[in-house]
């Protein structure tokens, strides 16, 4: 053979049924794989917010109370209907809330989401359940851990929702403001409002807290809002109701309260009223709540604060503006 000549490579194509099987064995991998990250991705996932605001993502104190006993420990769910319209404003916002509280829950809530204009023989159903007549968007919070009915009626017929039943209606979720003579959306407040309900549906009852009317209260704001009403509301939604009660007058705090508050007070305590709250301090269970001026305390008062531990100073509360400018509160 001369050294010029090529060197001839035997050349062996692979056979039809070898390619064959290369292809099975491919696509069954790829079929595991898949299967695979479909089983991780549904036991395994997070999911991240990633609106400027955090508007679908629940804070941490309903975020506490949904890992809480109250709602953990229950043997029957919690029955939460989205009655509500696609079409209606806020609706995703409120779907995914619905939805996180349903999934933070540990499924301890059983969340059902009913189109009216798609449903409407389910709405119907709803509705005579409840006792109701639909005609808004709205949110049932039923937290009844027997077969009690959802409504009943007092001695005067007077019928009225079970009181582990919460009803919430779409305006309720909104926080309008009036310019100009027109109405308008200036907040969604959605998360306080269904906490809140949450919260007064699986305990069947409001905390009643005293408010001391008779040792002063706040003066109105200059722009208009009362700060013992926006203190009000703002305990609503913690499922709070406070009632005015007038220390001087009673001879112990009613055992029916849940909690004192003494708001911006004025006055010095009397020697008597000094003992009133020092026997309701020293009780089970008993809780206060002070918002003292930026002023002065009265002594006895500041007497009694220093002696449960509370030590009032004259400092004030500073909170940033959007803008750059700073607000200060006392």
């Amino acid at each position: 053979m001369s050294s010029s000549e090529p060197v001839r490579k035997s050349s062996r194509h692979p056979s039809r049924w070898g390619t064959g099987t290369l292809t099975v064995i491919q696509v069954l991998l790829a079929g595991i794989i898949l299967i695979a990250v479909n089983h991780l991705s549904l036991h395994h996932h997070w999911r991240t917010d990633l609106s400027r605001a955090g508007d679908y993502s629940l804070s941490p104190a309903s975020r506490g109370y949904l890992a809480d006993a109250a709602l953990r420990d229950r043997e029957k769910p919690v029955k939460w209907i989205m009655a509500w319209r696609r079409s209606a404003p806020f609706y995703e916002r409120v779907r995914a809330l619905s939805e996180e509280y349903q999934r933070l829950s540990g499924r301890r809530i059983e969340l059902e989401v009913v189109d009216p204009l798609r449903s409407p023989d389910r709405v119907a159903e709803i509705a005579a359940a409840y006792g109701i007549t639909l005609i808004r968007d709205v949110i049932i919070i039923d937290a009844r851990s027997d077969d009690s009915p959802a409504t009943r009626e007092d001695e005067n017929r007077i019928r009225s929702l079970n009181p582990h039943v919460r009803l919430m209606a779409a305006d309720d979720l909104v926080e309008y403001a009036t310019a100009d003579g027109a109405r308008r959306v200036a907040g969604f407040k959605g998360e306080d409002v269904l906490t809140a309900s949450l919260v007064a549906a699986i305990e069947g009852r409001s905390r009643v807290m005293a408010l001391l009317a008779d040792k002063g209260t706040p003066e109105m704001h200059p722009a208009g809002f009362s700060p013992r009403e926006q203190l009000a509301e703002i305990l609503r939604y913690q499922n709070v109701l406070t009632v005015d009660v007038n220390l001087s007058d009673v001879a112990a705090i009613p055992a029916e309260i849940d909690g004192v508050i003494m708001l911006a007070p004025k006055y010095d305590l009397t020697e008597g009223e000094l003992t009133v709250l020092e026997t309701y301090w020293n009780s089970p269970r008993a809780a206060m709540m002070m918002l003292l001026d930026s002023g002065p305390v009265p002594p006895r008062l500041r007497g009694f604060l220093r002696a449960t531990g509370v030590t009032p100073r004259g400092d004030r509360v500073i909170a940033a503006q959007s803008g750059g400018g700073v607000v200060t509160r006392a």
